[in-house]
């Protein structure tokens, strides 16, 4: 089982801190003061998203100012900063919440401290300490500080900070106060970090690298290369490795049915599958929070190897799914997406958590492994799931007819009102549901006839077995060789190849 993974994604990907984390106890109540609050519609993301969370009251007190510390950790976590420097300033001992923050903060680059060797990390943050801050993390220009004279309060913006300033404001991601006046010395409050830390994210991570050419890209003997924006693979024969993208990431129906491999990189975004064959996508000990598959032609095989981590796999078009000496957790949770046309087929080989199928009319497999859930939707009716003889299914929820197919086990079955008349070839070891009694079991005849009789159970039983086996005129048959299955898989000119497989 790999129960748990999101929070262990969380911590990998550095996406987990909140605004109320330093607060003695906080609650997920519904929100209860930010209702036509001018903030409204990116706190409410933020508390969606988890990233957000109140106080034990149920508020998240948008307007109350935030410290030098909290902001932070924040920007810390928001933006993925990992690596630490060592520090150490007279009002940060070793044992404060804030340390390890601060030490980060110090490596990205984004804060020094003050100059008698003090960081001020109980300090509410000004506005203009927040812009200095933001605008090195974006990476901004030196602003004109000559635009800042249309503001009325511009002679009280400290020197050391008017050109960041003058950056955030050309650049969008803060703004004045009606009034003209920008408030620089004023306390940030908790609603303006939220919407000041979203619109930096949004603008750093706004770029596009995309890669064109067959071969090696990324950081090398192990250094991270950081890729603040979205990543683009659009030929086939790439390799990226060491990166950490901050954005999302595309495989690009460029790739054709050729290959591309991640190796050590980690995606803050969604991976979009688009392109690959059957024998392309590999990633190796990697990171990537969620992927969804969508290629327009054919079938594309991803392969998760080594100590790769996934969340969740939405499938849209026919995949293969195939963990290959996976040391990590691997795929997870899989969703087979209404999107998934009629007659596309799912294979799966490994360990699963969840298999929720919301598709009608599609083919799933297990080759190999196990799948703990696996829920088939009112509304993916006629399809059918196929487990070998070296698969297993823990529990089944049938919502709708299915047709299990093959030898593999199925521990629990459980049949609701929708799956009444859904087939098994091989008994569940238990059932359960209002439907248990309806379900039909087609167990293969192991004799090997042809259509059996009372007499000797094969076409052949009365002549000596010429058929099937019978012994001199239907008495006990030999076993016949198991039955194949002639499974249709497209191969990569598009024509159709029949392959057998055992039931």
């Amino acid at each position: 089982m790999k129960k748990g993974l999101h929070g262990t994604l969380t911590g990998l990907l550095g996406l987990g801190m909140t605004l109320g984390a330093v607060s003695p106890a906080f609650a997920a109540q519904p929100v209860k003061d930010i209702n036509g609050h001018w903030a409204e519609k990116q706190l409410q993301e933020w508390v969606n998203q988890g990233t957000l969370k109140g106080f034990e009251d149920g508020t998240v007190r948008p307007n109350q100012s935030i410290t030098r510390a909290e902001f932070i950790a924040l920007v810390n976590r928001i933006f993925g900063y990992a690596e630490s420097a060592q520090v150490q300033f007279s009002d940060l001992s070793s044992s404060n919440w804030a340390y390890t923050d601060v030490a980060k903060a110090v490596k990205a680059g984004y804060i020094q401290g003050y100059q008698d060797q003090t960081i001020h990390p109980s300090a509410d943050v000004t506005r203009q300490e927040a812009a200095a801050m933001i605008a090195k993390v974006v990476g901004l220009t030196a602003g004109q500080t000559d635009s800042l004279s249309t503001l009325k309060d511009a002679d009280r913006i400290s020197a050391w900070s008017k050109q960041a300033v003058a950056a955030v404001l050309e650049s969008k991601i803060m703004n004045g106060y009606p009034n003209q006046t920008f408030e620089p010395q004023k306390s940030l409050t908790r609603a303006e970090a939220v919407v000041l830390i979203d619109a930096a994210f949004a603008k750093k991570t706004s770029e596009t690298v995309t890669f064109d050419q067959a071969g090696t890209y990324g950081g090398k003997d192990q250094e991270i290369q950081v890729i603040h924006g979205n990543v683009v693979i659009s030929a086939p024969g790439i390799t990226l490795q060491n990166v950490e993208i901050q954005g999302n990431l595309i495989l690009a129906e460029g790739i054709g049915s050729g290959d591309a491999t991640l190796k050590n990189v980690k995606v803050h975004g969604t991976t979009n599958v688009e392109g690959g064959g059957e024998n392309s996508i590999h990633f190796v000990d990697s990171i990537l929070v969620n992927i969804v598959v969508n290629k327009k032609d054919g079938t594309v095989r991803i392969v998760a190897e080594g100590s790769t981590v996934t969340q969740s796999v939405v499938v849209k078009s026919s995949a293969k799914l195939e963990e290959d000496h996976a040391s990590g957790e691997g795929f997870t949770n899989v969703e087979l997406s209404k999107e998934l046309p009629a007659n596309a087929k799912v294979t799966l080989n490994g360990t699963f958590d969840d298999v929720d199928v919301f598709a009608a009319s599609i083919s799933v497999q297990l080759v190999k492994g196990s799948i703990e859930n696996v829920q088939v939707d009112g509304s993916a009716g006629n399809t059918s799931i196929e487990l070998s003889s070296e698969a297993k299914i823990v529990k089944l929820v049938l919502d709708a007819v299915a047709k299990l197919l093959g030898s593999g086990q199925i521990q629990t079955a459980t049949i609701n009102d929708g799956a009444k008349g859904s087939t098994f070839q091989t008994k569940p070891n238990q059932t359960e549901g209002s439907q248990k009694d309806s379900i039909q079991v087609n167990t293969p005849a192991s004799s090997g006839s042809s259509g059996g009789s009372s007499s000797g159970g094969s076409s052949g039983g009365s002549s000596g077995g010429s058929s099937g086996g019978g012994n001199n005129g239907g008495g006990a048959t030999t076993p016949a060789a198991p039955k194949t299955a002639l499974l249709a898989v497209g191969s990569k000119a598009g024509t159709t190849k029949l392959i057998g497989v055992d039931p």
